[in-house]
């Protein structure tokens, strides 16, 4: 390769010419997002079922479905969530599986599930996807999470200061709750002496 490269500059040159447009065009052809979509290996399969409770969800819909799809061989694991009105399985498949053709079989097999309730909707089955960040930045401590979150929004106004910077999202937030204990003693002797004033 090396007598043909010394022999034959010209040839050589042309075919380095050659990758270096095909390089450019493709650079240049290559879509730009400011958080790209990314794929996983990953089929999640969501069924509206409007007006019931999670335990009829759960018995009416999410176990036919866990059923019916435990014995396909490329699924790593699943697991499923069960709420008022929605049924959700997440499949996780393993790294060698095809995605395209373990999602026809997994359409067929739930299309063939007999017994799902009338007033279910057709299950909607579909690859997960989801946005990627460019760049992630944790924010922890042994404090309150007002203090985090004010401290984030914070560091969110000086990374949107940087040039190239397009956005800037902040995630984990969480409502604040109370949390109120009641000593069952207490109210009891409260009772009591209500009692004896009457």
């Amino acid at each position: 390769m090396i007598d043909y490269s010394i022999k034959n500059p010209l040839v050589v040159n042309l075919f380095l010419i050659l990758i270096v447009i095909i390089g450019v065009m493709s650079w240049q052809s290559m879509p730009e997002e400011m958080f790209p979509v990314v794929e996983k290996d990953s089929i999640k399969i969501i069924t509206k079922y409007d007006g019931a409770s999670p335990e009829e969800v759960e018995k009416q819909v999410t176990i036919p479905i866990e059923d019916t799809l435990d014995n396909l061989q490329d699924i790593d694991f699943y697991y499923s969530k069960s709420s008022e009105g929605v049924s959700s399985v997440t499949l996780r498949l393993k790294p060698e599986a095809d995605v395209d053709e373990l999602l026809r079989a997994v359409r067929d097999l739930v299309d063939a599930i007999d017994g799902f309730p009338e007033e279910a909707d057709e299950p909607e089955i579909s690859r997960v996807k989801t946005r990627f960040p460019v760049i992630s930045v944790s924010i922890y401590g042994e404090t309150r999470q007002s203090l985090l979150f004010a401290n984030a929004k914070n560091i969110k106004q000086k990374i949107m200061q940087l040039n190239g910077v397009a956005g800037v999202g902040i995630a984990g937030n969480r409502d604040d709750e109370i949390w109120v204990i009641i000593n069952p003693a207490v109210i009891s002797a409260k009772k009591n002496i209500n009692k004896r004033n009457y």
